[in-house]
């Protein structure tokens, strides 16, 4: 005959229901719904309310995996954090997953690192939408609403993420992290704000009230787009370098650079829409090699405040003022085809119009 395959319900679900039984909360200096209190895998069983001042999920031991199943912890006026760790920062290692928190103080607060965020939608905080601490990973999340949107610490990770009309910044990060296919959209200041030693590549800030995308020293963008923001599309700090962006109709300078930068294949155009003006590509300090971007229809095409840099390759057209720059540049040839440069081209063989030579040269057309 044949034998019983049953399994038990503990091998079904081998997890642990976050419940009034198993996970209860308390009336502490941190009043929660629900507390976890020994390490494990927890999943959610149903929806949460968080009343006034209380926590909805406290965690309070570590490592912790938490499921929450597509249910959604939902604050009541006044309510503490939908999901908020109390370990001292130095400790962690936490999963949190798969569900909607909305309305509490803060969506998701975990200052301690190694945590992982994943797959989380958090709506209308009072705070910040995700908070992690040092080596975290955050990943296919969104934020819309509230004060701020996600923040990481040093050396994290942000990726294929969505923040959107925050009241600050949309998405923070520290020194040594990177930012991935994120797009940031209609803050209240930033869009991206990366610290120190950032790779940002494939992401997007449009419509900020400020700068879309805005670095600390040392920071690598590639691939990424500005759009539509009060300031300028990218703001880079020292020693950065910004390869294959696109930035469009930017109230101030599409691309601000400042010293030491390297800015690559960048298409900047329309920007300078602010009654103040701006430019494609605006450099304010020295030492900087701007080779092989496009600057059209622009207030000012490329506009060089300072001494001591390396203008090749690159193109204007349609600015107001194809190019501003200072004395004691090294600027390749800039040669003026603004005029018709030739006839229709038909067949075989054409002795072209560029009217130079020299592969460093810039033009104007």
């Amino acid at each position: 005959p044949v034998g019983g395959t049953y399994k038990t319900l503990s091998e079904v679900e081998p997890r642990i229901a976050i419940n009034a039984t198993n996970t209860p909360g308390d009336n502490d200096g941190t009043p929660s719904v629900f507390k976890i209190t020994v390490a494990g895998s927890y999943y959610l069983p149903a929806n949460v309310t968080v009343a006034s001042g209380r926590i909805g999920i406290e965690i309070e031991a570590s490592p912790v995996t938490i499921d929450l199943r597509g249910f959604v912890v939902h604050g009541q006026p006044g309510a503490g954090d939908g999901i908020g760790s109390s370990l001292s920062f130095g400790t962690g290692a936490m999963i949190i997953r798969n569900g909607s928190i909305t309305n509490c103080a803060n969506g998701i607060m975990a200052n301690q690192p190694n945590t992982v965020i994943e797959g989380i939608a958090v709506d209308d905080s009072v705070g910040w939408g995700i908070y992690a601490g040092s080596s975290a990973v955050v990943s296919h999340c969104v934020v819309s609403g509230g004060e701020s949107g996600i923040r990481v610490g040093f050396n994290s990770n942000v990726l294929d993420c969505a923040v959107s009309n925050t009241a600050a910044v949309g998405i923070t990060t520290y020194n040594g992290s990177t930012v991935t296919n994120c797009s940031s959209f209609g803050n209240g200041t930033l869009g991206i704000s990366a610290g120190i030693g950032n790779t940002i590549a494939g992401c997007s800030g449009d419509n900020n009230l400020t700068d879309g995308i805005s670095t600390g020293n040392g920071c690598t963008i590639t691939g990424c787009s500005a759009n539509s923001n009060h300031n300028s599309g990218l703001f880079v700090s020292f020693y950065c370098s910004a390869f294959d962006c696109t930035v469009t109709s930017n109230g101030f300078d599409g691309i601000a650079a400042g010293q030491g930068c390297q800015l690559r294949g960048n298409t900047c155009n329309g920007n300078g829409t602010d009654p103040a003006g701006g430019a494609g590509i605006h450099v304010t300090a020295t030492d900087c090699r701007l080779e092989g971007n496009v600057c059209n229809q622009n207030d000012r095409g490329i506009d060089i405040d300072f001494a001591g840099n390396l203008v090749i390759r690159n193109s204007c057209a349609g600015n107001t003022t194809d190019w501003d720059i200072v004395a004691n540049n090294v600027v390749g040839p800039i040669i003026d085809r603004r005029a018709p440069a030739s006839a229709a081209v038909v067949g075989f063989s054409f002795a072209g119009s560029l009217g130079s030579i020299d592969p460093n040269a810039n033009f104007s057309y």
